[in-house]
């Protein structure tokens, strides 16, 4: 028999780090996929991700806020090379 406690054990998730890696992830795919501007505005998804995968490394389990973190990362950095044409004069 499942006891109570098994159950509650293995729904206890670290929600923090799981949406950071939805967010970071929804963010990359977009970069891939930037052509038009819509996807251009999912890109900056990537940076809540990032914050948010951040705040859940300090609860387990860490594995997907640790591949958040980094996906997040990866799309923040190239962030700035999508949106500064919108800001520059030209």
């Amino acid at each position: 028999m499942i006891k109570q406690e098994q159950i509650w054990a293995f729904l206890a998730v670290n929600k923090c780090g799981r949406i950071g890696c939805l967010l970071s992830t929804a963010g990359l795919v977009a970069l891939c996929f930037a052509r038009s501007t819509m996807i251009r505005y999912l890109m900056i998804c990537s940076l809540p991700g990032l914050v948010l995968s951040l705040v859940g490394l300090f609860r387990a389990p860490r594995g997907l806020a640790l591949l958040g973190l980094l996906l997040g990362i990866i799309g923040s950095m190239y962030l700035p090379t999508v949106f500064l044409p919108w800001f520059t004069r030209g």
